[in-house]
């Protein structure tokens, strides 16, 4: 294996991490070798050091090891494979041509294992759950492509307490996941040492070959693959045009010449809340957020009236509030009352679109087009973070005419409280507007959003009160 200087300079870091004890995160475009480059390293540990046991991980079992060069130890076994017989421990040198075919012995090569019978040192592979790592104690864990993992936060606590050192491996999916912590040092998370194997390294890998790739690739794909972007690099990203740098980049504070009104989104254990402000330059304005994990909905409406009380804003039961049609669903365990019902013995009337409107496609339509002039508070970092990781299931087309379900889980939830409040919104009308390509000139851009501005003060809603659910109102 001939390496490239960047491929040498890796190495280095890799030994000096591993003997000082240090976690190391190494981030990467595809195809710089990051992969082959620790299993190198493996290798030579597995042969020359003592009491040397590694574990290493990747999100599916097949990913680890089906045999081929294709998963980690497909890697492991063709570098084995490779090398000279006099290098290889003796169990695995007696048959040179069964070793190159892959034919170890029944004791040195398992699946997800290879051991050295010599010095007893042994590489272990094992997929992604919720025990990770903790059936044993490692010299080292090797983390691969962690970006990806269903259950990041939960391996990464685990191999603290199995390893002294941990080797992050990844191209990025995102800031919605531990792997994006890490690098970024997140409030909470240890600051760890960032290697950075940018394509720009790779002497094979110039302008050309950048414009090549921008051509023949999707911007989500570019984003992840080649250009290292946290940002973009999402896969099956539902609002893709929403863009952190551009929309939520500053202070949004209360404009107390504005209105205030609620997006709600009540889901089986969580309930969020998101505040707006629609602003007199046809743009839209979040500027707060709440989010409650199995909490009583009293509990939800008292810390939404202390939060506004505090910050000088109107009364939220003066205010206007739209949400999730299931709050009118009735449940026994809220004494046979829905939680709009509940909101409105407290003060708070929500409306709540009528269900025919509320399919995922709907949806989706009209909160793209409204997300396009919306600004975002800063400091609503947790919105910010779940506009960038709302997503489909990795396993389905979005250009399909069945559009999927997103997926439901921690990234939903504020997302959706927002899109329940563009439904019953008039629709914007804006064309084939993208951010950054807009296809109107600035004027009619501005004419069309004060149409949209105008018209949100005679609309139909209907009212999902207690009182008369089915009565629709001009407001």
């Amino acid at each position: 294996m001939i390496l490239w200087p960047f491929q040498v300079d890796l190495l280095r870091r890799i030994d000096e991490h591993w003997r000082a004890g240090r976690d190391l995160l190494v981030e990467k475009s595809r195809d710089m070798g990051a992969t082959w480059l620790f299993a190198a390293w493996d290798v030579h540990h597995w042969l020359y050091e003592d009491s040397f046991h590694t574990l290493w991980g990747s999100r599916r079992e097949a990913a680890v090891d089906d045999k081929t060069p294709a998963s980690i130890f497909g890697k492991l076994d063709l570098i084995l494979r490779d090398m000279p017989p006099w290098m290889l421990p003796g169990h695995f040198a007696q048959d040179t041509r069964a070793n190159r075919m892959g034919r170890w012995g029944r004791n040195s090569r398992q699946k997800l294992l290879i051991k050295n019978v010599e010095n007893g040192n042994v590489i272990q592979g094992e997929s992604t759950n919720q025990h990770f790592s903790r059936s044993g104690r490692f010299s080292a864990v090797i983390l691969d492509e962690f970006a990806f993992w269903d259950t990041d936060r939960l391996a990464w606590k685990g191999t603290a307490d199995s390893t002294p050192v941990r080797f992050v491996i990844s191209t990025p999916n995102g800031r919605g996941n531990m792997f994006a912590d890490l690098r970024w040092g997140k409030a909470g998370e240890r600051q760890i040492d960032v290697e950075t194997l940018h394509w720009r390294l790779h002497p094979h890998k110039d302008e050309k070959w950048y414009a090549k790739e921008k051509k023949r690739r999707t911007d989500e794909d570019l984003a992840q693959e080649v250009d290292i972007s946290y940002e973009r690099s999402v896969r099956s990203r539902i609002y893709f045009d929403f863009d952190r740098n551009r929309q939520a980049t500053q202070v949004v504070d209360y404009d107390p010449n504005l209105s205030v009104e609620f997006g709600w989104d009540f889901g089986i254990a969580t309930t969020a809340v998101v505040w707006m402000q629609p602003g007199p330059d046809w743009d839209l304005r979040i500027i707060d957020e709440l989010e409650f994990n199995r909490a009583d909905i009293d509990a939800v409406a008292t810390e939404i009236m202390r939060r506004a009380e505090e910050r000088g804003m109107p009364d939220p039961r003066e205010c206007r509030h739209v949400g999730d049609p299931a709050g009118n669903n009735v449940t026994q365990l809220m004494g046979g009352l829905s939680v709009v019902q509940r909101l409105w013995n407290i003060g708070i009337r929500v409306d709540t679109p009528p269900r025919p409107l509320c399919t995922y496609e709907n949806r989706i339509r009209k909160t793209t087009a409204i997300l396009k002039l919306t600004r975002i508070n800063s400091e609503c970092k947790r919105t910010i973070e779940c506009f960038e990781n709302y997503r489909y299931p990795d396993d389905v087309n979005p250009n399909s005419v069945q559009r999927a379900k997103p997926l439901i889980n921690q990234y939903s939830h504020l997302v959706t409280a927002f899109e329940y409040w563009c439904l019953i919104q008039p629709e914007p009308n804006l064309g084939d507007m993208t951010i950054g390509e807009a296809s109107a000139t600035q004027t009619e851009e501005a004419q069309r959003w004060a149409q949209w501005a105008l018209a949100r003060g005679r609309f139909k809603v209907q009212k999902s009160h207690m009182l008369d659910p089915n009565k629709e109102v001009w407001v």
